[in-house]
C-alpha cells in the first residue's frame, strides 16, 4: 500500500465512551463523519471482527454505495476495516488510546487500486487525508459538546 493516510484527535472523554460510539456505526456514523449519509449493518449478532455495512457516502463530489467489513475489534483499543470501494480497496485502523486529557484516537490506513488505479491511490490518499482529519474534528466535537450538556 504506496499511498497512505495518518490523522489523530484528543477527545476529551474516556476511551470507553469514544470506543462505543465509533463502533455502533449504523446510528452515530453519520453524526461525526460528514461524508458518511448512512451505514447499514448487513450482518446478525453484535458489531465485532466480520461484520459488514452497506454505506452511502459523498466522496469527490459523488454518492456512493461501498462495502465495509470490520477486520478486526479489540474492545477499547482497536477497530481496523477495510472498506471496497469499485476498483479501489481501502484499509483503516483506528486507536485509542488513555492520555490524561482523555482519548487520542489515532486513524492509519490507506487506497489500493488495481491496474492503473494504482496511479491514482496518491489522490485516494490525499482525499482519505481530508476525510480523515474531517472525521476526527467532528468527532471531537459532538463527543465533548454531549459531555458538557
Amino acid at each position: 500500500m504506496a499511498a497512505t493516510v495518518n490523522s489523530s484527535v484528543v477527545v476529551g472523554r474516556p476511551v470507553e465512551d469514544v470506543f462505543s460510539y465509533i463502533l455502533d456505526l449504523p446510528s452515530n456514523g453519520p453524526e461525526w463523519a460528514p461524508d458518511l449519509e448512512s451505514a447499514q449493518k448487513t450482518t446478525d449478532g453484535p458489531i465485532g471482527a466480520g461484520t459488514t455495512f452497506q454505506q452511502v457516502q459523498h466522496v469527490m463530489g459523488k454518492r456512493r454505495k461501498t462495502s465495509l467489513i470490520f477486520t478486526a475489534v479489540e474492545p477499547n483499543h482497536r477497530i481496523a476495516a477495510e472498506v471496497k470501494a469499485g476498483p479501489m480497496t481501502l484499509t483503516m485502523s483506528v486507536t485509542f488510546d488513555d492520555t490524561e486529557a482523555g482519548t487520542l484516537v489515532t486513524a492509519d490506513g490507506g487506497a489500493s487500486g488495481r491496474g492503473p488505479l494504482r496511479l491514482l491511490e496518491p489522490l485516494f490518499a490525499r482525499q482519505g487525508q481530508k476525510i480523515w482529519d474531517a472525521r476526527l474534528a467532528r468527532l471531537k466535537e459532538v463527543l465533548e459538546s454531549s459531555a458538557s450538556s
